[in-house]
């Protein structure tokens, strides 16, 4: 379920210091249940029960945000290592995910660029596009249909080739 978002508020008169706290989504269509293969959901699961194990528990500090799933457990070149339970770094989680791009052969994308690979990939393979919509959050279909209408103008000619291949029989 995606019902909160992670905010980000910077300190003042504190250099490089941010307070995270979970917020409200957006809009309303932001907070929505969003369905998952079962691969990804054991995968979370594993993760969790990891997570409880009394050695891996979170540590709770001001800087820990309860129930997260994933979070930092960072040494530093300098100073103490930061207790794990906080949110991971973007900087870090980005350094990641191109290290790990890298090392696939894979080109280099924005981490968000995830999220349009996803919405492309189900329109290239359904046709119901209001569902697309609901799972990405969007206000409205129209938002969804702006976005990935290149995908839908490619099933047209999907469609086309088949209405062809029945008539020409």
């Amino acid at each position: 379920t995606v019902n909160q978002q992670l905010k980000t508020e910077k300190i003042p008169d504190q250099r490089h210091t941010v307070r995270f706290q979970l917020a409200k989504l957006k809009t309303s269509n932001s907070n929505r249940i969003v369905a998952m293969p079962d691969l990804v959901v054991d995968i979370l699961k594993t993760r969790r029960q990891e997570q409880n194990e009394p050695d891996s528990a979170p540590v709770k500090t001001e800087e820990a945000v309860p129930d997260l799933l994933f979070t930092a457990n960072e040494s530093r070149r300098q100073g103490p290592p930061r207790p794990a339970g906080r949110p991971i770094r973007l900087e870090y989680l980005m350094k990641q995910f191109r290290k790990i791009t890298a090392d696939a052969n894979l080109p280099q994308i924005r981490l968000h660029d995830l999220r349009h690979t996803a919405a492309t990939l189900y329109l290239g393979n359904t046709d119901d596009v209001l569902t697309v919509s609901r799972m990405l959050g969007h206000a409205n279909i129209g938002i969804t249909l702006d976005m990935y209408g290149h995908v839908l103008k490619r099933k047209q000619q999907q469609h086309a080739a088949t209405i062809n291949a029945v008539f020409s029989r």
